[in-house]
């Protein structure tokens, strides 16, 4: 794999298409001009933070054990004398990230300790599917699985994470919750004052999606935001939803191949900057759109197991929709439900259950297993104990009584109403020309009703 992206990679090529799908979006206005001026703005200042975390991690000055810092290639920003160097480097650095969204990757994998990324295991669906449950059920085993928290994913820097996230054991918190604010006085205060303000800015962020998707920046989340750093992601078209852009956005295995190499190589660059390379769990991602890099991802991890959970379309789609359109209204109010938007979503759906679907035909048996919706929600714990017997691993009794209170605390959470293919402005002989194959191997059929 190549260890150097090529010059296209990052804001020479991404930014301007965006700023291109803009200009000529039907809805556009100031108030989305802006949000994309926002997006712009924001993606410079984290990129130039992680940059500048990554560096620091691997001088050795945020006090990590020495025994975390990887083996990695000298960085022409940080010299002997790393910050002393003064606003010259970071001005430096700046002017890098402006040609490149990510420049070449520090830590080489020639020579790494195997760490988490060996063997690592995907859960992936179409959007909508429980994947997020099931990840957030696999990591009640804690002595077997190691994931990202969502802050991680934004902010991949060791240091940085741990700065503001606190230590990784804390990834299953409620959202805000600081463990270790028994101190007293002037530090207790000013972790509260910090979890106050964690709790303000998730709300901020993602309290649109609250009933939908509850997250936080300490919650065990998938990891996207690896691929927002790259630009190199279908979730541009929550920023822009110009139809016309979408097929281009969508797949990543659709990209010329050295293009997808140096994501890749970045990617796990970016793994090993905020995962310990001493940890002996294996890692465990959850991506609605891991369909799009599939073949990328086994080119880079010819070992990973794969678990893929199938829903009936009827439910998903219409739901994955939604979920777009909740984001659409905050900077294009105009944008309907049943839109040209929603219908380049669905068709952009419909492709990820093909191409899943025909991805998976391809991997050995030991490596994939195949799961439906209505399993993982009907009995949470035998679908669990189906994985572990399929991958042979063992489940001890401690996980298993969290795995028990996580699936009763679900059960009990209240969901929206649910949309359907009519709310969307789909039909079933879209559904049939689009998906009758899909629908017909798993046995989806029209009675099956919507879900959430």
């Amino acid at each position: 794999m190549s260890l150097t992206p090529p010059p296209d990679l990052g804001l020479m090529r991404a930014l301007p298409e965006v700023w291109r799908a803009a200009l000529s979006y039907q809805h556009r206005s100031p108030r989305h001009l802006a949000y994309v001026a926002g997006f712009q703005a924001v993606w410079l200042a984290a990129h130039t933070a992680t940059r500048a975390g990554q560096a620091l991690d691997r001088r050795g000055q945020l006090g990590l054990p020495e025994a975390e810092t990887p083996n990695c290639a000298p960085s022409p920003f940080v010299g002997d004398t790393a910050w002393a160097r003064g606003p010259g480097a970071l001005f430096g650095q700046t002017a890098s990230t402006m040609n490149y969204a990510v420049g070449p990757p520090t830590c080489a994998p020639v020579g790494t300790p195997p760490g988490p990324l060996r063997a690592p295991v995907f859960i992936f669906a179409n959007a909508r599917s429980g994947t997020t449950f099931l990840q957030r059920l696999l990591n009640c085993d804690s002595e077997r699985f190691v994931s990202l928290r969502l802050g991680e994913s934004i902010l991949p820097s060791r240091g940085m994470s741990r700065t503001i996230l606190g230590a990784p054991g804390r990834s299953q918190m409620p959202h805000g919750e600081v463990a270790g604010a028994e101190g007293l006085g002037r530090r207790a205060a000013l972790k509260a004052w910090l979890a106050s303000r964690e709790r303000a800015l998730n709300q901020r962020l993602f309290g649109g999606w609250s009933d939908l998707h509850p997250m936080g920046l300490r919650d065990v989340e998938e990891d996207e935001a690896l691929f927002v750093r790259l630009l190199a992601t279908p979730t541009r078209y929550l920023l822009c939803p110009n139809p016309d852009f979408l097929p281009a956005w969508r797949s990543l295995d659709e990209q010329p191949r050295a293009y997808q190499d140096a994501v890749m190589a970045a990617y796990c660059a970016s793994l090993r900057a905020v995962l310990p390379v001493a940890e002996s769990r294996t890692l465990l991602v959850k991506n609605v759109l891991t369909a799009s890099r599939f073949q990328a991802l086994r080119r880079a991890f010819p070992d990973a197991r794969f678990i893929y959970v199938a829903r009936d379309p009827r439910a998903s789609i219409p739901s994955f929709i939604r979920l777009f359109w909740r984001a659409w209204r905050a900077h294009s109010p105009r944008i309907s439900l049943a839109g040209p938007e929603a219908r380049g979503l669905a068709d952009t759906g419909a492709f990820y259950y093909r191409k899943a679907l025909a991805d998976c035909a391809t991997l050995p048996e030991p490596q994939l297993k195949l799961l439906t919706f209505n399993e993982v929600v009907a009995d949470p714990l035998a679908c669990v104990a189906s994985i572990y017997r399929h991958f042979g691993w063992s489940l001890g009794a401690s996980a298993q009584t969290r795995m028990r209170a996580l699936a009763a605390q679900s059960r009990a959470r209240r969901r929206p109403r649910p949309v359907t293919l009519q709310d969307v402005g789909l039909d079933e002989r879209w559904l049939g020309r689009e998906l009758g194959d899909v629908c017909e191997r798993f046995a989806f059929l029209p009675e099956a009703g919507p879900g959430s």
